[in-house]
């Protein structure tokens, strides 16, 4: 769905990275120098298996990763006690494909849209 030089927004930066071969901005710090200085989420948003809060889990700004970094592509638009889905609506384009529902910017040159438009033309006014 994106050319080389496409950025990934992602939650599961140990995962999709390895195998898209992307540039990833990781949504939860571990590689990003300025939400790991973050102070963690300890609302009990961010927690499952009884924990408080989810170490690894726990760091996040998606103001920051979403809208001032705006990655190609979105692996989500939600996250602890961040929702940036009003903002993304007018700057991205909820696409499925193969059942599986991401965000990618719109209008940029790292998508190849006539393939997304392919796969999901239903999709892509959502």
């Amino acid at each position: 769905m994106t050319t080389p030089d496409a950025t990934i927004g992602v939650l599961f930066a140990g995962a999709m990275p390895y195998y898209l071969d992307r540039k990833a901005i990781d949504f939860l710090g571990k590689m990003d120098r300025y939400l790991a200085t973050r102070v963690p989420d300890l609302s009990r948003r961010v927690s499952w298996s009884g924990m408080t809060s989810v170490p690894g889990h726990n760091k996040y700004d998606l103001h920051y990763s979403i809208r001032q970094l705006t990655p190609t592509y979105v692996q989500t638009l939600e996250w602890g006690s961040h929702d940036v889905t009003q903002w993304a609506r007018d700057h991205y384009v909820r696409v499925e494909r193969e059942g599986v529902k991401v965000w990618l910017l719109k209008d940029s040159t790292a998508v190849h849209w006539n393939s997304v438009a392919h796969e999901s033309a239903a999709h892509l006014s959502r």
